[in-house]
């Protein structure tokens, strides 16, 4: 099956952030990556675009990637993206198409970015500029701006951290739907465990630089697995749509009774 496949991943600054990360995201499938502040997710997604050097591999459909690879094959959206130059929304998304473009704009390419726009629902903001537009209006040019690429690979840290409640729903359906109909491999990273449950076909859990957990958004999103990786007591309500219910933080080195918290669970 072809797939993108993390395997013995490490880095590390003056300390080691991420230690051994292995996991495979398919095709079609949206993978989300969850943990707690400073648990080395937005690192992952760097490492995995090729942006860091790190020990390991990142193989697709078995083939370990090199450079040119991920710079043909990968659309990436950070976290935070500041475009101080007076470009307008096309130009912008435009931008995503710079390692295919000659000298000339093509029609292809003006094709791929009108493409892209629509996508997200923006093609009628083309020809405003892009610091006129709201924080929320900004994250969907630079979703558009990796879908101009034609990625075979996408790569999204937070995409919704920056939109109300119902674009956040528009974007993760727009971003399932994408992944489905283009059948390409989509990894995010996620806060919200709602969002994970629901539109996450697979869950990688870190914590700590290392994977805590992985699987199955239902199976993997416990009770457990939230006291042991965010500290916090909480509540699943299963049903139709899962529910996650914060009660209680909770030390992260033992629960309310005193009791030690123990070594992770971890999920094949």
């Amino acid at each position: 099956m072809v797939s993108l496949e993390v395997i013995g991943l490490s880095f590390s600054y003056d300390e080691e952030v991420l230690k051994n990360i292995s996991f495979e995201a398919h095709p079609g499938e949206i993978t989300v990556i969850l943990g707690p502040n400073g648990a080395g997710k937005s690192t992952l997604l760097r490492c995995i675009a090729g942006m860091l050097k790190c020990k390991g591999k990142v193989t697709f459909n078995g083939k370990p990637m090199d450079h040119e690879d991920r710079v043909k094959m990968i659309g990436y959206v950070p976290q935070e993206y500041s475009i101080r130059a007076p470009l307008t929304v096309l130009e912008t998304v435009l931008l995503g198409r710079i390692t295919q473009m000659s000298w000339r704009v093509k029609r292809e390419d003006l094709v791929a970015a009108f493409n892209a726009m629509k996508k997200v629902g923006i093609e009628n903001l083309a020809k405003r500029y892009i610091g006129e537009l709201s924080g929320g209006q900004r994250q969907l040019v630079f979703i558009a701006q990796a879908l101009a690429k034609e990625p075979r690979i996408l790569l999204l840290d937070e995409p919704i951290s920056n939109l109300d409640l119902k674009n956040k729903l528009k974007v993760l359906e727009m971003v399932r739907q994408i992944t489905r109909e283009e059948n390409i491999v989509t990894i995010l990273v996620l806060h919200e465990l709602d969002f994970a449950i629901r539109y996450g076909d697979r869950v990688v859990v870190l914590n700590k630089g290392e994977v805590y957990c992985r699987g199955n958004p239902r199976k993997v999103i416990t009770e457990e697995m939230i006291l042991r990786v965010y500290g916090v007591r909480a509540k699943v309500i299963h049903g139709e749509i899962p529910h996650v219910l914060p009660l209680k933080s909770v030390d992260q080195e033992s629960d309310e009774r005193g009791l030690i918290i123990e070594s992770p669970l971890r999920v094949p």
